[in-house]
């Protein structure tokens, strides 16, 4: 198996013939504690993901859901990230998930990709000390 090439995961319905594709990609650059992973359900079943894991995941074409379960201490969230979309045959969605290390605050789902490798907290304070530059001036 090629080094770089995710491992791959086959959802129940899933046949070589007629299946799509998710690659769920865990960012590396934040984590809740150094060698810990994170619970996700694709299409209801539960699978785990480390920072800096990539898993491609072979699901049968139709509806498909992305959701990190919460675990510890954030089970009392209100709402989790989620994603739905619709895979075709052949098709191969590629999904990103960003840890927060905000309270209350779940992380980030997209399928548009991570803007860049800087922990959410890191871009927060850098936007605030630019505005207070900017009423200090």
């Amino acid at each position: 198996m090629d080094e770089d090439a995710p491992a791959l995961q086959v959802l129940p319905g899933a046949t070589p013939d007629n299946c799509a594709f998710i690659d769920l990609y865990y960012d590396p650059s934040v984590s809740p504690v150094p060698n810990m992973s994170t619970p996700f359900t694709i299409n209801g079943l539960q699978f785990r993901l480390s920072r800096g894991e990539s898993v491609r995941f072979a699901v049968p074409p139709g509806p498909a859901q992305v959701v990190p379960v919460p675990n510890f201490g954030r089970l009392f969230y209100d709402s989790m990230p989620r994603l739905d979309f619709v895979v075709h045959t052949g098709q191969t969605v590629t999904v990103f998930y960003r840890y927060s290390t905000f309270r209350r605050n779940p992380g980030s789902l997209t399928s548009r990709g991570l803007r860049d490798s800087r922990p959410p907290s890191r871009e927060l304070s850098t936007k605030r000390s630019a505005s207070s530059s900017v009423l200090l001036s």
